[in-house]
């Protein structure tokens, strides 16, 4: 898996050891981590052509409003840290809520890759929860938070 980062959140040692953290032996071709809305431009030829008009015509995306989603075709993630204002500024919080949506879209690959078809969106949700709340002390030491961090069920 390539790793697509220019490292102001997390380095590609700290993402390569949550995803594996997480054992569930898929991954994408690409991960992209999009600190910025302007990263998208820089990235965007990474997708193919129909992801391309999808990443930007997507109003939700450039809104805010998407933390990050898995282009099956193209089989690779994007996540958008620049959507992550849920407490404010706070970097560490940044941090956290991305890494649930790094573990939501990682589940989609699972999914995809063993044809799981039911509520899909929960499920990811579900696991992405469950992963990042069961392994607060681990991600906190490969973080370097001084705090474990937990998130609620969405």
């Amino acid at each position: 898996m390539n790793i697509e980062n220019k490292g102001t959140y997390y380095s590609n040692d700290q993402l390569e050891k949550i995803i594996k953290k997480m054992a569930l032996n898929t991954l994408p071709n690409e991960l992209i981590i999009c600190e910025k809305r302007k990263d998208l431009f820089h990235y965007i030829r990474r997708v193919n052509v129909i992801d391309r008009f999808s990443l930007l015509l997507d109003i939700t995306i450039w809104g805010g409003k998407v933390e990050g989603i898995y282009f099956e075709k193209s089989k690779t993630i994007f996540i958008f840290v620049f959507s992550q204002t849920d407490d404010g500024l706070d970097y560490q919080s940044k941090q956290l809520y991305s890494l649930h949506s790094l573990a939501h879209e990682m589940r989609h690959v699972w999914q995809q890759r063993n044809n799981f078809t039911k509520e899909v969106e929960e499920d990811a949700d579900h696991f992405a929860t469950k992963f990042i709340n069961s392994n607060s002390e681990y991600l906190s030491k490969v973080m370097k938070w001084d705090d474990e961090w937990e998130v609620e069920e969405e």
